[in-house]
């Protein structure tokens, strides 16, 4: 059975049946892009001379996805535009009324070293301009992540489903089994005191001698992966780097539609001052400070921030 299958399962009602049909086409893109990750002959890690439209240099793995799930949303009668990483502003698919935002291969350059890469999507109502991204108008949002084999966390209202090929499960909410913070600590000397004291104190001054534990990937989707399954917080804050000052991951396609997934499992998403799905994008590629993961670390992690800027 393939992951399109075990969605037309849901318990979805009717009313909602053209965004299942939208998620169903991006699994049957999904499965394409894992098939090729699987195949015999490996994909080779392979950077372009072309760049996004956000400065970053185009991996082949992300043009052939983002035109293996192009291709698949513009059969699928219920999708009329596009947002895409890979792509500069709208891309009109047709009439349907949800628009979809991706992130079509995301930890492309962490791909290179073996880490899970994957695809990040948000569905929302009918929208061609970037206030319509918004995170009151999402319907859905999910990540597949190409592990040993596809898996989707989708969410839709307040449901959140893993699912792979052979089963599919209801997420209750967040756990805490074993607490994960997952940041770049090679950026540290450039965060503000805020981020930097919050990470400092539950990792490099070990005045907490609970269950923290670090990782980094350089994958968002991996990491969204990691959080849900043990709990913890994701954080990329914003850093004196040139470039870096209002974050690095993307608002549309990267922080909404993670946020959308947090926040239905119990969690919470912020910028640094402000909840994630309250903030209203004035472009589509728009950069964001970014963490997400268990509530009350959050809070915790908000207040060390307000505490830092006084």
């Amino acid at each position: 059975m393939s992951i399109s299958k075990q969605i037309s399962l849901l318990p979805i009602p009717q009313n909602q049946k053209s965004i299942i049909d939208a998620v169903a086409a991006l699994a049957e893109a999904a499965d394409k892009v894992s098939s090729k990750l699987a195949s015999e002959e490996p994909w080779e890690f392979r950077e372009s001379e072309a760049h996004n439209t956000s400065g970053d240099v185009q991996t082949e793995q992300d043009e052939v996805s983002h035109a293996v799930f192009e291709a698949a949303l513009k059969s699928c009668s219920s999708v009329g535009n596009l947002v895409s990483e890979e792509a500069d502003g709208i891309v009109p698919l047709g009439s349907g009324k949800l628009s979809v935002s991706l992130d079509p291969f995301d930890g492309s350059k962490a791909y290179e070293f073996g880490i899970p890469p994957g695809t990040i999507f948000g569905i929302f109502d009918t929208g061609d301009k970037p206030d319509q991204f918004s995170g009151d108008r999402v319907l859905a949002a999910g990540v597949f992540i190409y592990r040993h084999s596809l898996e989707l966390v989708l969410a839709i209202g307040d449901n959140v489903y893993r699912i792979s090929a052979s089963s599919s499960q209801k997420l209750e909410g967040l756990t805490s089994r074993r607490v994960l913070i997952c940041a770049n600590l090679s950026n540290m000397s450039n965060w503000s005191k805020g981020w930097c004291d919050y990470i400092a104190d539950r990792l490099l001054l070990q005045t907490d001698q609970g269950k923290h534990n670090m990782r980094w990937y350089g994958s968002l989707a991996a990491h969204f992966g990691a959080v849900i399954r043990t709990g913890g917080l994701f954080a990329y804050p914003p850093d004196s780097r040139p470039g870096y000052g209002k974050g690095h991951l993307r608002l549309v396609y990267e922080a909404i539609p993670i946020s959308y997934i947090i926040v239905a499992l119990g969690g919470r998403a912020i910028d640094g001052t402000k909840d994630i799905l309250s903030l209203v994008p004035s472009d589509f590629h728009q950069k964001t400070p970014f963490a997400f993961g268990e509530a009350l670390m959050i809070s915790e992690l908000e207040a060390s921030i307000q505490k830092g800027q006084q």
